[in-house]
């Protein structure tokens, strides 16, 4: 019996896994449900800033989730990346270019040829900076390329073993998380998963052409950090 249980484990793990990824990135808001029960805070707009913070906990939690669930794989991949730092770094800058060149092409196309001016999903963002510019800061530079990454890169990297089908499975679904649910109103919005998808296919491929996670979570992170540091810089302005 263990021996059966062993070998449909070591055939299924990586998709039982990404199943695993996808269910705590979708539910993840009960994380910060939790929080907010157990230190009985009001969910009202003088608690917003506080609110913001406990998401951001909550963030940091469903990181160190994540993290046990690929621990291996991780410190693996870790090790290897800072060891060849300059090699993946090099790999991580052209690979991010590429998908960053398609991604400002196909947002201009949109805005030129549909009333839309901007994806809903960087609209919310924006609004949030206004409130909360640090915690977003963190959010956005911090957590998300990690969360992000370990669901829609390496979960999926290890559960399609067909190299063009996970890239362009998991660069889809990453478009379209960031845009389906982001008050989608308008067909047009619906366009904006093409810019994310450029993206997202650019980081997919990277981390199937260097076999880890790490330069596609740096180049993750390198974007949303020039984004962030864009918007802090507008503020001030």
């Amino acid at each position: 019996m263990k021996n059966i249980l062993k070998d449909f484990w070591n055939s299924y793990k990586g998709i039982i896994k990404c199943v695993i990824a996808f269910l705590l990135f979708f539910t993840s808001s009960l994380i910060f449900d939790f929080l907010v029960f157990i230190f009985n805070i009001p969910v009202v707009a003088e608690n917003i800033k506080l609110l913001y913070f406990i998401k951001l906990v909550s963030n940091f939690i469903l990181c160190g989730i994540l993290f046990l669930l690929y621990r291996k794989d991780l410190i693996s991949n870790f090790k290897e990346f800072k060891k060849k730092f300059g090699y993946y770094s090099d790999m991580s800058f052209k690979y991010w270019a590429c998908g960053l060149i398609v991604m400002a092409a196909s947002n201009f196309l949109i805005s030129a040829l549909t009333p839309s001016r901007i994806a809903n999903n960087e609209e919310v963002i924006q609004s949030i900076f206004t409130v909360v510019p640090f915690i977003t800061v963190a959010m956005t530079v911090l957590t998300a390329p990690f969360i992000e990454e370990i669901v829609f890169r390496k979960s999926l990297k290890d559960a399609i073993k067909n190299k063009w089908a996970y890239i362009l499975t998991s660069g889809i679904i990453f478009g379209a998380m960031h845009v389906i649910g982001a008050d989608t109103i308008y067909w047009y919005d619906y366009l904006y998963i093409i810019p994310y998808s450029a993206l997202g296919i650019a980081f997919s491929k990277l981390c199937y052409d260097t076999d880890n996670i790490c330069p596609s979570i740096f180049a993750h992170f390198v974007h949303n950090f020039i984004i962030s540091v864009g918007y802090l810089i507008r503020m001030v302005i």
